[in-house]
């Protein structure tokens, strides 16, 4: 059987969380995705796979007792510096640069004149 893709509130918690794989309480699973939420509305998704743990960048196993603590002063001041830090690596997304066209036809259009394609076309045109 095929494992089940993780959304992003799963991956942030199992990320972050001690114990959050394991975890089988679906209150837990619910207070936890609900801040993950909250953290999505300020914050990029992709920008949680790029920061490290709080307590040790070095050590990549979860710390956290829950992701409430990143709604705190330390926790914000934790994000704010790794947020500015990712916004100066990553590329900046180009806005969409399709022309936009008129409704209206302007100027007249350019007609071709076609080469000849054959020995007859090249003796009755030439």
């Amino acid at each position: 059987m095929k494992p089940r893709k993780l959304n992003n509130n799963q991956k942030i918690i199992i990320k972050f969380v001690k114990g959050g794989s394991g975890n089988k309480d679906p209150k837990f699973w619910a207070r936890e995705s609900k801040i993950a939420k909250k953290l999505f509305e300020v914050y990029p998704p992709a920008f949680f796979e790029y920061i490290h743990q709080p307590d040790n960048p070095l050590d990549d196993t979860p710390c956290l007792g829950s992701l409430a603590w990143f709604l705190t002063e330390n926790g914000k001041r934790h994000l704010n510096t790794q947020y500015s830090e990712y916004k100066k690596f990553t590329p900046i997304e180009k806005e969409n640069t399709t022309p936009i066209l008129e409704k209206d036809k302007i100027g007249e259009d350019f007609k071709q004149e076609s080469k000849p394609k054959n020995i007859l076309e090249f003796l009755r045109y030439g």
